[in-house]
Formats: structure tokens, C-alpha cells, sequence
């Protein structure tokens, strides 16, 4: 069933850039504006295959006709991701229920780099005055409140921090919560240089026995990128500790142990 804010204009065939479309880029237009994948900002993840299994057009040819829709359609494919550029102001134009809230929700759930959110939001008001109440990278503004999210803010990972968020997924016992993770990850990586995806699955698989809950994973990460030079001189000497096993004398000082 077609959402209510994707209402279709009678005149749709009759607009000179559909006019001028091939037959399957007139085809591929339509279905990347009216499926069950697309949402309200028209910015969503969909995969070529997932395109042809829908639309019955050769995957071979995809790419060829996304760059003939270039004009209105943009896709990033390094993230499987389509933006139709004119989808959103042609549903705020057309419905006056139409929710911009709902727009900010749906650029917070798809999670793309936060350098597409901003190329989203500036084209949206700059050529069409649409103001999304969502701010790309936004983190607490006082000292006093760093480390803890404000409610009800959307908060966008760049591209650099989905790859740590993805690895802090796979720590044992880490209960995920994005806003808060990504509130804590900024307060990390600016105080460590070296928190980097390899330090990060380093550390994971190090203590890959163990389930922690987050507050000792938190200290666990925060140990291992203090001591990481240590941990770089010893780590070919040494196999990964087992959560059972004993320490040993060189264990003592290493800065691993998570009480």
C-alpha cells in the first residue's frame, strides 16, 4: 500500500525529464520514488540486486541508467544508498500533515556518513527552504555534559565512526545504544589518537572469552589504548588470556585487567 505522503500526480508522465527517460530509466525513476524501502526523506539504503529482483531490469545495466536519473537521483554506491533529491519536496509541497520530524527519524535509522546527511540537508534548504530539526554531528555543548546525550537530539556518526560502532557491536555483554555509544566514542577519540578500528578489534579479540557489561568494557578500552605501545613490544610473546586463567607476572602491570 502506497504511504500517504508518496501520492502520485496524474500529471507525473507528462513532466519533460520523464518524457525524455528511456523506457527502464522511466521504469527504474518510478520504482526508486514508490517502493516499501524508500522513506520520507527519499534517502535510503537499497542494493542493486535487491533493484532488479523488483523492477526485472539487468544488474549489468543499473549502473548506466542511475547515471542517466543523475539530474534527480543520486547514488552513492561505495554505501547502497539512493537519494531522490525532489522526492521530499514534492510530498512537504503536496501534504500539509507531511512530518519533518519524521523525516529527521528516518536520516538517523538508515545510517550513512554523516558528510550525505549534510549534502541532504543543505540542498533541501538552500534550493527549497525545507529546515529538517536535525543537526549532522551534533554533541552535548557543555563540558559539564559530556558523556551523556540529550534527549531527544538525533545524533549522525561520520563514516570513520560507523566503523568503530560496528566493531563495539561485537564486544561480549555490550548492550549498543547509538546516541550514547557516539556521545562516548567523541569523548574517546578526542582524547586518543590511536582509537582506531584495528585498537579497537585488537582489544576485543584479546579478551575474545569474556563477556563484559559496557562500564568494564569502557575501562577495558580505555587501558588498552593507554598501555597500546607496551601491548604492541609484548604481543608476540604472548597469547590472549582465557577469563579463568590466572594472571601471570607480567600480566600485573599491563594495564588489560578490568575489575
Amino acid at each position: 500500500m502506497t504511504e500517504w505522503w508518496r501520492k502520485k500526480s496524474i500529471r507525473w508522465y507528462d513532466h519533460p525529464f520523464i518524457m525524455g527517460l528511456s523506457k527502464d530509466a522511466q521504469h527504474l525513476y518510478d520504482f526508486l520514488a514508490y517502493n516499501s524501502i524508500c522513506n520520507s526523506a527519499g534517502l535510503y539504503k537499497i542494493a542493486l540486486a535487491e533493484m532488479t529482483s523488483k523492477t526485472h531490469i539487468d544488474i549489468d545495466g543499473l549502473p548506466d541508467l542511475l547515471k542517466e536519473l543523475e539530474k534527480n537521483i543520486k547514488w552513492y554506491p561505495e554505501f547502497n544508498i539512493i537519494w531522490h533529491k525532489e522526492l521530499l519536496n514534492n510530498q512537504t509541497s503536496k501534504n500539509q500533515k507531511f512530518s519533518l520530524v519524521k523525516v529527521a527519524k528516518d536520516l538517523k535509522d538508515i545510517r550513512c556518513p554523516s558528510e550525505i546527511i549534510r549534502e541532504f540537508l543543505d540542498y533541501n534548504s538552500e534550493r527549497y527552504g525545507i529546515e529538517i530539526p536535525i543537526e549532522e554531528g551534533r554533541r552535548p555543548s557543555k563540558p559539564a555534559e559530556a558523556g551523556a546525550e540529550k534527549a531527544g537530539e538525533v545524533y549522525i556518526p561520520t563514516a570513520p565512526e560507523i566503523e568503530l560502532l560496528e566493531v563495539i557491536k561485537t564486544f561480549k555483554g555490550w548492550e549498543y545504544q547509538e546516541n550514547r555509544d557516539l556521545v562516548w566514542l567523541r569523548d574517546l577519540t578526542a582524547e586518543f589518537d590511536n582509537a582506531t578500528v584495528k585498537n579497537f578489534k585488537d582489544c576485543r579479540d584479546w579478551f575474545s572469552e569474556e563477556t563484559k557489561k559496557i562500564g568494564a568494557w569502557k575501562k577495558t578500552i580505555r587501558n588498552w589504548l593507554t598501555n597500546e605501545p607496551k601491548y604492541k613490544k609484548e604481543k608476540g610473546s604472548r597469547q590472549p588470556r582465557k577469563p579463568d586463567e590466572p594472571k601471570t607476572s607480567g600480566d600485573e602491570n599491563d594495564g588489560m585487567e578490568v575489575e
